[in-house]
């Protein structure tokens, strides 16, 4: 089966939306208000599918398996060599298939000159952390924002051209 990476566009964004929700939908248990950490309404309508759509630096890409849209991404450009991950799924019954890995991979290949990727996960969602160190070369570099009290945090990732950190 062919796995596709393009460029989304504007009629796809209702579905993507559904697919997010639907990948995201597995970490439920580790957040009071659902499938996301706890962030403002400012913050979620900031990273919305549309608004991420319509900003200038930010590249939104389907993942298509065949002729079917299976996740998303969201690739932020912070300089020439250097490039953020902001948002990366597929949709739960496609997951532990390897088309994640895939994915992300031709993602980072269709941009060969970035040196340093860099993406988030929150530290409750220990397997985004295991697939992103182990099947995808990423290091964690640093824990942010962790609020001891709801022991809560962010992982930071980074990937560095060539495998160096």
């Amino acid at each position: 089966m062919a796995l596709t990476v393009k460029k989304t566009k504007r009629e796809e964004l209702a579905r993507l939306a559904q697919l997010e929700e639907n990948a995201f939908a597995v970490n439920r248990r580790y957040f009071e208000n659902g499938a996301l950490p706890p962030i403002s309404e400012e913050e979620r309508i900031a990273y919305s599918l549309k608004a991420l759509f319509e900003e200038k630096s930010i590249m939104l890409l389907s993942v298509y398996l065949e002729d079917e849209i299976v996740g998303g991404a969201a690739v932020k450009d912070i300089s020439h060599n250097k490039k953020e991950i902001i948002l990366f799924f597929i949709a739960s019954k496609h997951q532990g298939k390897h088309l994640g890995q895939n994915a992300l991979k031709m993602i980072e290949d269709a941009y060969p000159e970035t040196e340093i990727w860099q993406l988030v996960t929150p530290t409750e969602v220990l397997r985004n952390a295991v697939f992103y160190v182990n099947k995808c070369g990423y290091r964690i570099i640093k824990i942010d924002a962790y609020d001891r009290s709801a022991e809560h945090g962010v992982f930071l990732f980074e990937k560095r051209k060539g495998g160096s950190s």
